[in-house]
């Protein structure tokens, strides 16, 4: 039970994100709507962390799969990954003055693949102990 609980907050969350990279794509569209091809960039990683949390989400959803965890968790940190960098690259064009953005976000992401990194390690020895069993 504890499972499911766990895979439909998973779910939830990929469903929020996705929502949050459609609203940061409509906002930034929006606002550079005579200067896209300024902002291709920004496009780009929001567009990609829209792709990924959907693909998570259904992945998070088929629960009876048995890797669908590991796999939706992919998914959803690479969405994550993609508006940190989304950010990182917005800031980059409004305020490229602002160094304390550059290190606000360059440690966001660094802390990011560190704690990702953890979290993959976590995932193998769950999968070795399931294997071994």
């Amino acid at each position: 039970m504890s499972t499911i609980k766990w895979k439909a907050k998973a779910e939830e969350t990929s469903f929020v994100l996705t929502g949050f990279a459609i609203v940061s794509l409509v906002f930034i569209i929006s606002t550079f709507q005579k200067n896209l091809g300024d902002v291709e960039h920004i496009i780009l990683f929001f567009s990609l962390a829209f792709i990924f949390e959907v693909i998570s989400a259904f992945i998070h959803h088929d629960f009876e799969k048995e890797r669908a965890g590991y796999h939706g968790t992919v998914f959803q940190y690479g969405g994550i990954l993609a508006i940190l960098c989304g950010f990182l690259t917005y800031f980059d064009k409004v305020m490229p003055w602002s160094s304390g953005m550059y290190v606000i976000y360059i440690v966001g992401i660094i802390v990011f693949i560190g704690l990702t990194f953890r979290e993959v390690n976590v995932w193998q020895r769950a999968a070795m102990t399931t294997d071994e069993t």
